[in-house]
C-alpha cells in the first residue's frame, strides 16, 4: 500500500533529522 511507503519514508526522514540534531 502507498501508506506503508509514506510511513517508511517519514521514518527515514525522522531518523536523518535526529542524527543532524
Amino acid at each position: 500500500m502507498i501508506e506503508l511507503v509514506e510511513m517508511s519514508c517519514i521514518m527515514r526522514n525522522a531518523m536523518r533529522d535526529a542524527r543532524q540534531l
